[in-house]
């Protein structure tokens, strides 16, 4: 699942620090509704490479667009632990790949992933 935030209003207060809005990053106000049809249109989109084959083609555009696909400070939370480390592309099946601070790799496969803001001190940057 996905969660998406049109405002930051009510944030609470263990989150304002960290979390941000679609109003937040681009200053439009979007409805629900618009927010609900463009993403069933993208997300028809892309299921329409998975029809047809062409898996590599999503990830491809994905790198494109990210914004911290790769070289970012995150924070992944899983089931059981957690864990900091930087950004490092992604998996042929989509998974996140992250370095760690003695440069191994953790694959997420599944998790929270909450990039970390310029302002926190990160131990691997």
């Amino acid at each position: 699942g996905i969660g998406l935030n049109l405002t930051s209003k009510n944030f609470p207060d263990e989150i304002a620090e960290t979390a941000t809005s679609i109003e937040s990053e681009t200053g439009r106000h979007p409805t629900a509704d618009d927010v609900a049809r463009t993403l069933t249109r993208y997300l028809d989109y892309f299921y329409g490479f998975l029809n047809r084959g062409q898996p590599a083609e999503i990830l491809h555009q994905w790198r494109q667009r990210s914004s911290y696909f790769l070289g970012k400070p995150v924070s992944v939370t899983l089931e059981r632990t957690g864990f900091d480390g930087i950004t490092d592309g992604l998996e042929e099946n989509g998974a996140l790949r992250v370095k760690m601070a003695d440069g191994s790799i953790r694959i997420v496969q599944a998790g929270d992933v909450q990039r970390l803001r310029s302002a926190h001190k990160h131990p691997l940057v």
